[in-house]
């Protein structure tokens, strides 16, 4: 019975091989395999004995082999990366045809669909030699934009989708919230498109800023809009059993989830960052459901949902915002690329008149935390202390947008850099 068992799972083991391995021999799939494991010495000494041609392995180069077992580049042991990517030179933008996808996009892909704060990720310095990877990959050139003419499914599957749903998965870990959201900045400096259409995995078309509307991110929200997010949104999913039609325009506050008493003070948060962004919460949203082999259409404000839904608490807070939208004054530095200046006249708490004079390098001659946002309610990512060198980027009302020597950036109050500073030439 043991040799039946032992035949079985040696057949089983071939099949495994030969379908990771179309056209390949068993000692290509030793070569990839010891890759894999991080045995760079002994991949060499296979190459080498067996004349495999590492960027003609199955009829692909080997890289894009590795990461098709239940790991990604960035699970890799780094001198397997070095040997891949320095050593041969293979190019994370070698294409994944079927997924139609590169290589790169899937570096991000690991982090939002296998990783968790307890698993692979769980020490911070394997985490921060993964996001050194992905920027180093971003630097380097590596193609950032969507698969031109993608199939719907694989949509989400692209670079900037794929990074943006790792950043929501860390959204309660600040420090990795923070870094995904610099590398999201990085993606769109080199290209890759704010306002980019794609089909959600569960179905349905979404927009990356409809992933701050999902959880009430003012930050995110505030981050896409300045980099030129579109509040209005045209139309949905034409393949939908009701779809909505093309010319039907809804506002950004259509696709908040549903209201609840339990998220007033989150949603509050978010509905203002919004109306002081330019979106209007007044206007109505259209719906479409399918029941008793009819579409059915509704049309109704973010109040009437809550209203709907028997949530007082939460219809009161809109109801008290839109009594205030037209008070709540949008306000634009002047220069391209510049972020708003926010002015809410009920609580007169944030003003541009700071940005003026706080520019350039900076010594802190007092100790300050690091911020993810501006304001008070932004996650601490750090603590500077007195001798750190800043240099000021821009301004967002009294909060300063700074970058450390270290390439760590941030947000810190301005009273700080007037009182607590002095200008380094």
């Amino acid at each position: 019975m043991r040799w039946v068992v032992a035949l079985i799972s040696s057949f089983c083991f071939a099949s495994q091989a030969a379908a990771q391995l179309p056209r390949g021999k068993p000692v290509e799939y030793q070569y990839i395999e010891a890759i894999r494991a991080g045995d760079v010495d002994k991949a060499r000494g296979l190459a080498k004995l067996a004349n495999i041609d590492p960027h003609n392995v199955g009829g692909q180069p080997v890289i894009t082999w590795v990461p098709r077992a239940p790991i990604g580049l960035l699970f890799l042991p780094p001198k397997s990366y070095d040997y891949l990517v320095g050593e041969l030179g293979q190019s994370l933008d070698a294409p994944l045809w079927r997924e139609q996808r590169t290589l790169f996009s899937t570096m991000c892909g690991f982090l939002a669909h296998r990783d968790h704060a307890n698993g692979e990720f769980a020490e911070q310095d394997v985490w921060s030699r993964a996001i050194r990877t992905i920027e180093a990959a971003i630097a380097s050139g590596v193609k950032t934009t969507a698969w031109p003419n993608a199939k719907p499914h694989m949509g989400s599957r692209q670079p900037f989708p794929e990074c943006l749903a790792a950043y929501v998965r860390y959204q309660r870990h600040p420090t990795r919230r923070f870094e995904m959201l610099r590398v999201l900045g990085q993606l769109l400096d080199k290209g890759a498109n704010v306002n980019e259409r794609y089909w959600a995995d569960g179905g349905g078309v979404i927009y990356p800023v409809f992933r701050a509307a999902a959880t009430y991110d003012v930050e995110l929200l505030k981050f896409l809009v300045d980099r030129g997010a579109i509040l209005e949104f045209k139309g949905g999913d034409p393949r939908s059993t009701c779809p909505i039609g093309p010319n039907v325009i809804n506002p950004l506050v259509r696709f908040v989830p549903n209201p609840l008493d339990a998220d007033t003070e989150r949603a509050k948060s978010f509905l203002t960052g919004l109306l002081q962004l330019g979106g209007d919460i007044r206007t109505a949203g259209t719906y479409r459901h399918y029941s008793a082999g009819d579409c059915h259409t509704a049309v109704k404000t973010l109040k009437e949902r809550a209203l709907d839904y028997g949530q007082l608490r939460y219809a009161q807070m809109v109801q008290d915002l839109e009594e205030r939208a037209s008070q709540i004054i949008r306000r634009r530095n002047v220069g391209r690329g510049q972020p708003p200046v926010y002015h809410d006249p009920k609580d007169g708490a944030r003003t541009a008149s700071a940005g003026a004079a706080l520019s350039g390098s900076r010594m802190l001659t007092r100790s300050i935390n690091l911020r993810g946002g501006a304001g008070l309610d932004g996650v601490i990512v750090g603590k500077m202390e007195a001798g750190t060198l800043v240099s000021v980027e821009r301004m967002d009302g009294d909060w300063a947008f700074v970058t450390l020597r270290d390439g760590k950036r941030g947000w810190m109050h301005g009273e700080t850099l007037q009182s607590g500073s002095h200008h380094v030439q």
